[in-house]
């Protein structure tokens, strides 16, 4: 694990970034009141945050743990990079620990063992029983401070050592006859208990859900609802009044496997069949932020191969960059704009993007893809989420990969190019401009191998 990854989620957001998340948790409140609402026609208290990967999602979600009473579950493996961790409790919403073919039905006298939305609402009951206990035993040691311990339990979500002893495969596995409806019930009633112990009535309590697109698969081999579904289904079955919000993070997911539609997930008809639409990251990185000085003095060529510029402009882009080693930035901006796509191609048109400004069309598939899988940035999405528009802000990061990218591979740069057009995937109203300005570029990184006298150069 990379020391300065774990230390960005110790330091608290500044400029930017505490700007992005005061209008996440302002939104977050709208939607908890979107959903309280008497006359509400949503489905669920679920919101999808959407941004493409190193974007800082997870430490935005993380640091609103600081607003909110709040959970913190990931889906992901452990590895030497992930970070926030992922606890054992985590692992139980893969439900790998169910019987094989286990029920889809979710009626309210349904035993809920024996139903997949069932095993999810018996884990979120193990939850709030934990996290009520956990939040009182802290209070106690820190001498009735809450301050301390909401984050200290924020720290033990992040870090992956939350442990729950109510919500086990063990414990949820007996045979206990409850139903659905016992446990809604009991759902509720420790959020109220939650709300009351944090003095937090008009709150919501959040759920953080950061890989979530690892439940997008379905049960079994048979066609049905996915995983992410019958979660979002066990989660409309909390009281409307109970001040509840989950907000789901899925870098590695197309934007449509988190917002699905809900009619026919809904057995109340038309009544509440809404769905909130994505909420899009901003950027939320800042510039100039400790490099004032380099205002002060014009910029040269001298300049540029200063170490500190270099720095400087590794830092301008997405929290990523700079929450990792220097060393590292250039390798791991290769393979995130790879990322297994050369031989389809997308990677290069990531890099005609990057490059030149190509734009793609918002109706094309490519657009989720890029997303999704090459760290394009999204600028709006359309309502049933088919649409999107998606480009990449100058970030000399990204630039850099891009350039190796097509120094490697100069044909297949252009014969990719070539074959999206024809795809009708690619605006090729500005063609020569584009063309021009990748030789240009081309021919200034050819000079600068070559060591030129850029002194003669007119």
């Amino acid at each position: 694990m990379d020391p300065a990854v774990v230390k960005s989620f110790d330091v608290l957001l500044k400029g930017k970034g505490a700007s992005e998340m005061k209008k996440l948790s302002s939104y977050i409140m709208h939607v908890s009141d979107l959903v309280t609402d008497s006359g509400s026609k949503y489905f669920a208290p679920l919101l999808n945050v959407c941004q493409s990967s190193g974007s800082g999602k997870s430490k935005i979600a993380a640091e609103l743990m600081y607003k909110f009473p709040s959970s913190y579950i990931v889906l992901r493996e452990n590895n030497e990079s992930a970070y926030p961790k992922m606890s054992e409790f985590s692992k139980l919403f893969w439900l790998k620990w169910v019987p094989e073919g286990i029920e889809q039905d979710d009626s309210h006298e349904k035993i809920a063992e024996k139903s997949i939305v069932g095993c999810y609402l018996l884990l979120l009951r193990g939850l709030f029983i934990d996290y009520l206990n956990q939040l009182q035993e802290l209070m106690t040691q820190s001498s009735g401070s809450l301050e301390q311990a909401l984050n200290e339990l924020c720290l033990r979500f992040v870090s992956g050592t939350f442990v729950s002893t109510s919500a086990t495969a063990a414990t949820i596995a007996k045979d206990s006859k409850e139903t659905i409806d016992n446990v809604v019930n009991d759902c509720n009633t420790y959020l109220e208990s939650i709300h009351t112990a944090t003095g937090s009535n008009t709150f919501p309590f959040v759920f953080i859900f950061d890989e979530a697109s690892l439940l997008t698969k379905e049960p079994s081999a048979n066609k049905g609802p996915s995983y992410f579904r019958l979660f979002r289904r066990a989660l409309s079955r909390l009281s409307k009044s109970s001040r509840f919000v989950a907000v789901t993070l899925g870098t590695n997911s197309d934007v449509v496997d988190l917002n699905t539609n809900v009619t026919f997930d809904s057995d109340r008809g038309y009544n509440q069949n809404r769905r909130f639409l994505p909420y899009i990251l901003s950027r939320n990185w800042d510039i100039f932020l400790d490099f004032d000085e380099f205002s002060k003095h014009p910029v040269d060529y001298e300049m540029l191969l200063s170490g500190r510029m270099v720095i400087f402009l590794l830092s301008l882009g997405r929290p990523l960059w700079s929450s990792i080693g220097l060393n590292r930035v250039h390798n791991l901006a290769i393979r995130k704009l790879e990322n297994n796509s050369l031989e389809s191609g997308e990677a290069f048109i990531a890099a005609w993007m990057i490059r030149t400004g190509v734009l793609v069309h918002p109706a094309h598939v490519i657009c989720r893809y890029l997303v999704k899988s090459l760290m394009a940035t999204v600028l709006h999405i359309s309502p049933n989420c088919q649409h999107m528009r998606v480009y990449y802000p100058s970030e000399p990061a990204l630039a850099f990969g891009a350039r190796q990218i097509v120094s490697k591979n100069v044909r297949a740069h252009y014969d990719k190019l070539d074959a999206f057009i024809k795809q009708r995937a690619i605006d090729s109203g500005r063609f020569s401009e584009i063309i021009c300005a990748d030789i240009a570029l081309q021919a200034i990184a050819t000079a600068q191998h070559e060591k030129c006298d850029f002194d003669k150069i007119s």
